[in-house]
């Protein structure tokens, strides 16, 4: 079962059909009925679907592929305000959109178009799961391309949440589902929208590059396999915790922040040295293995201003301050950091600052933090960071 923007639990019964009127003459894949206690209304809306559902049939088919996925689908126009669902599978045909006031015929076609989506999915089989976080973040978006302003916005719900949780390395299984959460199908809109704007790439480019998480779709496209970090990092950016975010419509992006460039290196265990890239998560995740060390430095050189860094090392073990430039933690002493802070220095610090995080051992991310606050958890391996300064 399968549940878009609100839930409510009215299963589809066949029996129920004959309180359904015709809305009209059915077209090549769909047939339209309205509930008959919506009158006119209900006339009006199954109209406006069968209006533009083979237009929208199409464009879905040429971003899936051109795949077929059968047919016909039976759409039934309910009282209500719940949004749409379709029951049985994520490829069941029978699909329930909410008729609202009955006199928006784009978001009641919004939700019709959703649910067509998630039949898509099933046929294509390429990982996008309807009752998931992936794929009900993929419907919600795929409707908003074809009917701006007409799907309710979950993004804040994911901004406002305070620890904003990382549900592009990782799938809420029942999001899409009756009772899903709003925060696990918030980050996915956003980040299938970053894919879109930040990146360029079109809605096909996406949706054939499936996976079981959005991770994965991210590492076919551009080639991180930990992309969730940066996209997290121009999200706190821009709505810092603790406010409302005050986004309406899933679609933040294009986001640019100022970035000065910083060289060095990460030192993983059993990887060795890894030359630090910008604005990116350096390390691994998943994978047991304990950072070592690291180096930072300005490149090129930036006049006035400089960083240093402290660290603590497994068994509680402090390394004091130590300038840009300087390797702080052990190579080849199977020696974990737990945690370490940056700050800025010289004339010209008090002009910029530095955002940081980490990736630690059973716990994930840390949340972001600045200018010399500590970031880790004693007891615990880090495995990653990211590290990011820019003028104020």
């Amino acid at each position: 079962m399968s549940y878009l923007f609100w839930t409510k639990s009215k299963p589809f019964a066949p029996a129920a059909v004959a309180a359904y009127q015709p809305g009209g003459l059915r077209t090549s894949n769909f047939e339209v009925f309205y509930d008959a206690a919506l009158g006119a209304g209900g006339q009006a809306m199954a109209t406006a679907v069968l209006a533009t559902c083979e237009k929208d049939f199409t464009q879905m088919r040429s971003w899936f592929g051109g795949i077929n996925v059968g047919g016909p689908f039976r759409v039934y126009i309910d009282p209500g305000a719940f949004g749409a669902y379709h029951t049985g599978s994520c490829a069941a045909r029978d699909i329930h959109a909410a008729a609202y006031d009955a006199t928006n015929g784009a978001k009641v076609s919004a939700g019709v178009v959703a649910e067509v989506a998630e039949v898509f999915m099933a046929h294509q089989n390429a990982g996008w799961n309807c009752g998931a976080s992936n794929g009900e973040g993929l419907s919600r978006d795929l409707a908003t391309a074809l009917y701006p302003g007409n799907v309710t916005g979950a993004g804040a719900v994911w901004l406002d949440s305070g620890l904003r949780p990382n549900y592009v390395n990782r799938t809420d299984p029942s999001s899409g589902t009756a009772g899903g959460s709003e925060i696990s199908n918030g980050c996915a809109v956003l980040f299938l929208n970053y894919l879109n704007v930040q990146f360029g790439l079109d809605w096909g480019q996406i949706v054939q590059a499936g996976g079981a998480t959005l991770a994965d779709t991210a590492a076919k496209l551009i080639g991180d396999v930990y992309p969730f970090e940066p996209f997290a990092l121009l999200l706190w950016l821009t709505y810092p915790p603790g406010n409302p975010s005050g986004l309406v419509n899933d679609n933040p992006w294009p986001i640019t922040f100022p970035s000065e460039t910083l060289g060095g290196v990460v030192h993983v265990q059993n990887i060795g040295d890894v030359q630090l890239s910008q604005d990116k998560f350096m390390g691994t995740q998943g994978l047991s293995l304990r950072l070592e060390g690291f180096e930072l430095h300005f490149e090129p050189p930036i006049p006035g201003l400089s960083l240093r860094y402290r660290a603590t090392l497994q068994g509680n073990q402090p390394v004091d301050w130590v300038p840009e430039g300087q390797f702080i933690g052990t190579r080849g002493q199977s020696l974990r950091i737990e945690g370490f802070a940056i700050e800025l220095t010289g004339t010209e610090a008090d002009k910029y600052v530095v955002t940081y995080m980490a990736h630690v051992e059973d716990t994930g991310d840390t949340p972001f933090v600045q200018d010399g606050a500590f970031c880790g958890t004693p007891g615990k391996r880090v495995e990653g960071m990211l590290v990011h300064v820019q003028p104020k």
